[in-house]
């Protein structure tokens, strides 16, 4: 019977020995940081290029009023809407901490969706590292190309860099989704230019990389495919 104890006491011992012994040798791995995603490619500038003297400076907007906790909910919502044209919104850099701040140009602090559509100026080819602060719900699209969401409601919540690749320097078309329910809210769009190290705080896209043409259309964009 000693024996027996013995022997599986030996045993259990062994395999603990072995688990330790892998799992050191995995932790390098383990800590290692991610590889860096692959960049967003195949965004396509607006053709033909505007003239200076076509845009007019910011993103515009028109407004939908109702109570979200989805993108999906607002999609449907605003279909039997008319909804508001806006003031032009003239940089993504909103982020408030606190109660009954209007919320970007429409003058209600609560229950407002918000299409945004415009252009925005890549000034350089090369990657680029974007991220997005949202409070609530928020979808964004440049050059045709999904770029990211964040689409419930939620508190303010920072997006991962999502590194996008521009081939050519100019004006491409953006579209913004957004949605915020009720209390805090904030939206920012960020971005590292080429040659800068995406580490820290990425500084707020300026309001010079933004404009848009008369009649630019509303869009709602659609959700990315799974």
């Amino acid at each position: 019977m000693g024996h027996t104890v013995l022997a599986t006491t030996t045993s259990a011992l062994r395999r603990i020995v072995v688990l330790f012994v892998a799992l050191f040798a995995m932790a390098p791995a383990m800590f290692q940081p991610a590889a860096a995603e692959e960049p967003i490619t195949g965004l396509r500038p607006l053709a033909p290029q505007p003239a200076a003297a076509e845009l007019t400076p910011g993103l515009a907007v028109r407004y939908y009023f109702a109570n979200w906790d989805f993108m999906w909910e607002m999609e449907r919502s605003i279909r039997r809407q008319d909804g508001v044209q806006g003031a032009p919104i003239p940089v993504i850099d909103t982020f408030y901490e606190g109660y009954n701040n209007d919320v970007l140009t429409a003058d209600r602090t609560q229950g407002v969706g918000a299409l945004m559509s415009g252009l925005i100026h890549f000034d350089t080819p090369g990657v680029y590292h974007l991220a997005m602060w949202s409070n609530d719900g928020v979808r964004l699209e440049i050059g045709g190309q999904f770029i990211y969401e964040d689409p419930d409601k939620h508190s303010n919540r920072l997006s991962p860099n999502i590194p996008v690749e521009i081939e050519e320097p100019g004006w491409y078309p953006v579209n913004i989704n957004y949605f915020q329910k009720k209390g805090t809210w904030a939206l920012d769009l960020l971005w590292f230019k080429p040659g800068q190290t995406p580490q820290g705080d990425p500084p707020v896209v300026p309001a010079e990389a933004y404009a848009h043409l008369p009649g630019t259309p509303h869009i709602f964009v659609p959700a990315p495919e799974s």
